[in-house]
């Protein structure tokens, strides 16, 4: 018997707050970047450590609610050998379909697609945004 999908997004996303992956920043990274919602106070960091371009090792830390600390669990695995353009691309359509009237989301965006949810609550939007917002910045970081 398999879950409903708002189930199993739940247990997704609280498996990435009770072990989070890729928690911590590194030493000596090549690009860092952060993000802040003054709203409610969620912040990320994300350090990164990029060779020619293709993420090799990245971590993060924050504090802030489930979906925020969620997000940035899951955007660290998915940036790992990606190319910087393509992290950045993932992260724009993540925003397209969270802020879109169906809230369609392309299976390539992997456990992104558990916060689909969040398109019902407007205003949490921004907390599953911020560690996308965290990365994007640390990839102008050059």
């Amino acid at each position: 018997m398999s879950l409903p999908r708002d189930e199993l997004h739940q247990a997704v996303i609280q498996d990435h707050v009770r072990r989070p992956r890729n928690h911590g920043l590194l030493t000596g990274p090549t690009h860092s970047g952060a993000a802040h919602n003054p709203y409610c106070g969620d912040t990320v960091k994300i350090s990164l450590e990029a060779r020619h371009g293709r993420i090799e090792r990245i971590g993060f830390e924050g504090r802030g609610c489930s979906i925020s600390q969620a997000a940035a669990s899951i955007l660290s695995e998915l940036a790992l050998g990606r190319t910087l353009d393509e992290v950045r691309d993932l992260t724009d359509r993540l925003g397209s379909a969270l802020r879109s009237a169906d809230g369609t989301m392309s299976p390539d965006l992997g456990d992104l697609r558990a916060l689909s949810g969040v398109r019902r609550f407007p205003n949490r939007i921004r907390c599953a945004m911020l560690a996308s917002e965290a990365l994007n910045a640390a990839s102008a970081d050059t």
